[in-house]
C-alpha cells in the first residue's frame, strides 16, 4: 500500500480478502500453497464480463468483477 491510496500487487483480489488490512498479517518470506489468500494475490485476475467472481481459466484462483473492488475498498 502506498499513501493508504495505491495498492500495487502481481495478481488481484481474492474471495478471502475481506479487507486490505488482511495484506498487512501475511508472513514474509512465505510459501505459496493449494486455494488460499495468498495464491489469489498472485494469481487471479480481474474481468469486465464477471460480476463478483468465477473460476480462472488459467485453472488456479479467480477472476474478479469491478463490484468486487467497490465492495472491498469502500
Amino acid at each position: 500500500m502506498i499513501s493508504e491510496k495505491i495498492l500495487c500487487m502481481h495478481g488481484g483480489i481474492s474471495k478471502h480478502l475481506a479487507s486490505i488490512s488482511q495484506l498487512r498479517n501475511i508472513p514474509r518470506p512465505n510459501n505459496i500453497e493449494g486455494n488460499s489468500l495468498k495464491t489469489d494475490l498472485l494469481w487471479s485476475d480481474p474481468d469486465i464480463q464477471v460480476n463478483l467472481y468465477e473460476k480462472s481459466p488459467r485453472g488456479c484462483s479467480y477472476v474478479f468483477g469491478e463490484r468486487v473492488l467497490r465492495i472491498i475498498f469502500n
